[in-house]
């Protein structure tokens, strides 16, 4: 998984993740793909959306971080399902308001 580290108030993180099999390492399409985004103080602000699919085991989802009022490090956690397995990654990104430096 890979994300920009900082953005501005109003940018669009986008978290982005690839798939692959744990034993071929080949990437796969998961049966479902979600993400959730805590900001600094743990407060869900995005709950269980669907990832977009880019391509065969590729995956991102913009962040709208629009009306976002708190500034520091949020979390994004991704969840996916292939065959009954779960696997649970998170990846961090930093939001600054416009006029930080």
């Amino acid at each position: 998984m890979k994300i920009t580290r900082l953005f501005y108030c109003g940018e669009t993180p986008m978290v982005t993740a690839k798939f692959r099999d744990t034993l071929t390492h080949e990437l796969v399409d998961p049966d479902t793909a979600m993400v959730e985004v805590y900001d600094p103080e743990s407060k869900l602000r995005v709950s269980a959306a669907p990832m977009v699919k880019d391509s065969l085991g590729c995956y991102h989802f913009d962040v709208d971080t629009t009306g976002f009022t708190i500034m520091g490090e949020y979390t994004a956690l991704i969840t996916a399902v292939r065959n009954n397995r779960t696997a649970i990654e998170n990846t961090k990104f930093t939001l600054r308001a416009k006029t930080e430096g």
